[in-house]
């Protein structure tokens, strides 16, 4: 029984072994310089591997790489600790490779906008814009962050510690990809932060397919009050239209004097609620678009305004 065992494991290993010597063959001798160029030419960007790359051939084809940085000409648009591809391995036969996971590890993504509108992410104009799509069952982030910066604006905004797991990803590089993108998924962050505001706790679900997104529920921790909403997104008109509707309950009106005023404002809770449409694109500006309502109440509020005498005198 043992030796039956033996010439088992031996006979798996060696189908092991002549894998690995077939894949590193068809995959070519050097991986690292094709994976550069696939992604590269994929983007439109420069994407360079600077660490290693390990190839595991069981129980399926994968491929690691260390250190990858993105380039948009001399601007880096995303640094990835890790990246971890899942291969078809009927891919390899055809020499086209046919990822079926893609995951990555401690990505650290920054958009910028300049003092002209443009952003570091655009690419330039695709010479076939009917681009083959491409279906990844699984992509995955882990401990990533993004930032964002507006020159034209001088606002900021920040997402940190977070985990995205996307599920049936139909892309492709054309330039309706927004038209044609579809998958479902959940997003969860420790912090979102901007210059005056912090939430933390935030969990979103996504599903949206043919140019129609939904985010819904999207739950969030702010100024000490439990937040929720939803946004839907149309990319199928001309214009883009966002909708959001928003409300959190038991905002602490100390926590928010705190961050947004020089001197305290008072004590006791507050609920915010608002409903809000917008029209454009995000090199546009869409929040200079936003119409719609907003309502603010509190009770029992202790408001600290001084001598109310003395205040009414001047009027």
């Amino acid at each position: 029984s043992m030796q039956r065992m033996l010439i088992a494991l031996a006979a798996v290993l060696a189908v092991i072994a002549a894998g690995a010597i077939l894949g590193r063959h068809l995959l070519g001798a050097n991986v690292q310089a094709r994976l550069e160029a696939d992604a590269s030419a994929a983007l439109g960007m420069n994407v360079k591997i600077s660490g290693p790359v390990a190839l595991r051939f069981f129980p399926g084809l994968h491929v690691t790489l260390k250190d990858v940085h993105i380039r948009n000409q001399l601007a880096e648009v995303a640094s990835i600790g890790e990246v971890k591809l899942g291969i078809e391995l009927r891919s390899l036969l055809r020499r086209d490779l046919k990822f079926q996971e893609v995951r990555f590890k401690d990505a650290r993504l920054g958009i910028e906008r300049d003092h002209s509108g443009q952003l570091n992410i655009n690419r330039p104009p695709q010479s076939d814009a009917n681009s083959p799509a491409t279906d990844i069952a699984t992509v995955t982030f882990a401990q990533s962050s993004l930032s964002f910066s507006d020159a034209q604006s001088g606002k900021d905004f920040r997402a940190e510690n977070c985990s995205l797991n996307l599920k049936g990803l139909r892309l492709t590089t054309s330039a309706d990809m927004m038209k044609t993108l579809s998958f479902t998924g959940n997003l969860a962050c420790e912090r979102l932060r901007t210059k005056s505001l912090v939430a933390s706790d935030v969990e979103v679900a996504v599903h949206g397919s043919d140019g129609a997104f939904k985010l819904e529920p999207i739950t969030f921790k702010i100024f000490g009050g439990q937040g929720e909403a939803t946004v839907a997104a149309d990319f199928t008109a001309p214009e883009s239209v966002y909708r959001i509707h928003s409300s959190v309950l038991k905002l602490q009106l100390a926590d928010y004097s705190k961050t947004e005023l020089p001197q305290k404002l008072g004590d006791g809770s507050l609920d915010f609620a608002t409903h809000l449409t917008l029209h454009g694109t995000i090199k546009s500006g869409v929040m200079r678009t936003a119409s719609g309502e907003a309502s603010l109440h509190g009770d029992n509020l202790v408001l600290e305004v001084g001598d109310l005498d003395k205040e009414f005198s001047r009027y």
